[in-house]
């Protein structure tokens, strides 16, 4: 319970954050804004080569055909996935054409929607169960959940490629291509 609420009253984190704004939230109770409270998620992926998947006997989801960084100035960081995503797809040796869908992290919400537009893609094809936004962002975790909600995107339909993007507050970007087998 957050200290200065009542065990009879609502005391819920969206309770408290529906009837308070930030700043009383801030002053009142900097415990919530604190390192590690906003974590509202964890995820683990296993990483391995396929020498090593086939010695363990494990069932493999996906394979990495490729994968780029870019950067461009630090105040353009909401824009460096659309640098990212086509260096992936062209190590993948893959064309734009071939991809089935898309993640892009949603640090903000224009975030999916810019890179949507540089890289002319369809709507159809991004983000298609939501993104961060709708899903959810655990800190510390964007990655895996764009992973694993891109695999179950591509599996849900039918799909073969699919291409994974996030952007860093440094002007930085990555991308990632699987090919679910």
């Amino acid at each position: 319970m957050l200290r200065g609420y009542r065990s009879d009253e609502s005391h819920t984190l969206l309770a408290i954050l529906a009837r308070e704004p930030e700043a009383t939230m801030r002053a009142q109770y900097p415990q919530l804004f604190e390192p590690g409270v906003w974590n509202d998620g964890g995820a683990a992926l296993v990483l391995v080569s396929g020498e090593k998947a086939l010695e363990l006997g494990l069932s493999v989801i996906a394979k990495i055909t490729g994968y780029a960084d870019a950067a461009q100035a630090p105040e353009l960081f909401t824009t460096a996935p659309a640098l990212a995503i086509p260096k992936a797809i062209s190590n993948a040796g893959l064309e734009a054409s071939q991809i089935d869908c898309y993640e892009i992290n949603e640090a903000f919400s224009v975030v999916a929607l810019a890179n949507l537009k540089l890289l002319g893609l369809s709507p159809e094809k991004v983000n298609v169960h939501g993104g961060a936004v709708s899903l959810g962002h655990p800190l510390g975790c964007s990655g895996a959940r764009i992973l694993v909600t891109l695999l179950g995107v591509l599996r849900h339909k039918d799909g073969k490629y699919g291409v994974g993007g996030v952007c860093n507050g440094g002007g930085g970007a990555s991308a990632l291509v699987v090919e679910l087998v």
